[in-house]
């Protein structure tokens, strides 16, 4: 399961800290809501790892009509 969040600060983070402040877009009874949480980096990837992660994500979340839902 994906999710899709925003860092704050542009994901810049605080000195000798490795929390951060993330917004997260959830669904409200009527309509989408953002929603701030706290969030802990536990790993990092090498460059190169990063750099194809974020190909492989890109690809599989940017698919037009996949996971659309509509409510009556």
């Amino acid at each position: 399961q994906w999710k899709l969040f925003f860092a704050d600060k542009a994901g810049v983070f605080e000195k000798d800290s490795q929390q951060f402040k993330i917004t997260e877009i959830i669904k409200g009874e009527r309509r989408l809501l953002s929603e701030k949480r706290s969030a802990v980096v536990v790993a990092r990837l090498r460059y190169e790892y990063a750099l194809n992660l974020m190909q492989k994500l890109n690809i599989s979340m940017n698919r037009i009509g996949l996971d659309f839902s509509t409510s009556n």
